[in-house]
């Protein structure tokens, strides 16, 4: 009876090592999770407070996923994996977490708060210094899209098999020619590939659609490097890195879901995006950073 007993608690433990196998599996590591970052506890601690802004949403933070918001992978003048990651290893970053609503997909973006420019005092009010003061080093909301035909993590899940030897996949900011979020995928020693994220990129109007594939949504990285070359500078319109806002991709609009004004540092500068300066994010896809 004993050795019965035995052999089906071995059987019962191998069964459960073989699902928690199969889990791990299930996560991608080419792709920065927020789940699997260090920054997934410090997020969560400060759920409630975040969710009190998000009323009636349920955010689905193992599909969150990291953007980098201030290095200029173009003018780094190479494809080298390790001089790209190197550089992005200092830059500033937000974490785009969705969700889904009445049928409808959206996103949100998460930035660590930043110290209060003493050069934007005159143009904030009191009541948003010290919202901004409130929030210094803490994750805050600073966008909400909603009307998102396709989520990042999505798009790129949809795309990431299909390049040859794909071992690591980013998300930079706005680039030369790319005014907006984009993907950029790695293979063991180079960066191969960029990865459109549903947004209209000035660049790609300059290159014949034989360079992409099929679907236009994966491009050559040596290819649009080139064509973004002749673009002198990166539009500041990137979205999601400063304003908490509120985005209806349905109606090609932004409202806006709060009266204050978040800056964030990046490397020696600031940014201020004022209330005005509000512009549509996603084109006939989705909105966010």
């Amino acid at each position: 009876m004993k050795k019965i007993t035995g052999i089906m608690l071995t059987c019962f433990l191998m069964i459960c090592n073989s699902i928690y196998i199969y889990a791990d599996d299930t996560i991608d590591n080419r792709i920065d999770i927020l789940t699997q970052s260090n920054d997934y506890n410090e997020i969560t601690d400060r759920k409630e407070e975040i969710e009190n802004e998000l009323p009636d949403i349920q955010l689905e933070y193992e599909k969150g996923v990291k953007v980098y918001i201030d290095t200029n992978i173009i003018n780094l003048n190479t494809s080298d994996r390790e001089v790209i990651q190197d550089a992005l290893s200092s830059s500033n970053y937000v974490w785009v977490i969705p969700y889904e609503k009445e049928n409808q997909y959206g996103e949100v973006t998460i930035a660590r708060g930043q110290p209060l420019n003493e050069d934007a005092k005159d143009i904030l009010t009191t009541e948003e210094q010290q919202y901004i003061i409130d929030r210094e080093g803490k994750w805050t909301v600073t966008e909400n899209s909603h009307g998102v035909e396709k989520t990042y993590y999505d798009i790129i899940m949809e795309n990431i098999d299909n390049i040859n030897e794909c071992k690591k996949v980013i998300i930079v900011g706005s680039q030369p020619g790319l005014n907006m979020p984009i993907a950029l995928a790695l293979n063991d020693s180079n960066a191969s590939n960029w990865i459109s994220l549903g947004y209209s990129y000035p660049v790609l109007a300059d290159v014949p659609t034989v360079m992409s594939d099929e679907n236009n949504m994966v491009y050559d990285f040596e290819t649009i490097a080139d064509f973004s070359k002749k673009y002198d500078t990166v539009s500041d319109e990137s979205g999601g890195f400063g304003s908490t806002i509120e985005t209806n991709k349905a109606d090609n609009n932004k409202t806006i879901g709060k009266t204050v004004i978040i800056i964030l540092s990046v490397v020696g500068i600031f940014v201020v995006i004022s209330l005005f300066a509000i512009t549509i994010r996603r084109k006939n896809s989705h909105s966010i950073n």
